[in-house]
């Protein structure tokens, strides 16, 4: 049996054909209701921040076809990014490079 505290639900939004991750500060109650409001008020834009922390607007129109998608990630068995964790080892030292003007999480 997983252990549940080993995993996250990763959300995507899919709008026409295109899916996009979205950033973990996104509230899918608030984006739904944002998404509805737009299409109530016969069309507009919603801000929809993905995953690499890039901003979008996307048109929201009674055509639209958008797709809100929950996934649990065994973070035991694969990185959230949905990528196998081979090769990864934990214990690795982490190496910094003093010119790096910023800390690497």
């Amino acid at each position: 049996m997983l252990d549940m505290s080993s995993s996250i639900e990763r959300l995507m939004i899919t709008v026409g054909e295109v899916t996009y991750a979205l950033a973990p500060m996104e509230h899918v109650d608030e984006l739904k209701a944002a998404i509805i409001a737009e299409l109530r008020a016969g069309g507009g834009f919603v801000d929809i921040t993905v995953d690499d922390g890039q901003r979008i607007s996307v048109l929201i129109t009674p055509t639209s076809v958008i797709t809100i998608t929950a996934r649990t990630v065994h973070l035991e068995f694969e990185r959230a990014d949905g990528q196998d964790r081979e090769g990864w080892n934990p214990g690795a030292p982490i190496v910094y490079d003093g010119d790096t003007p910023y800390d690497i999480i």
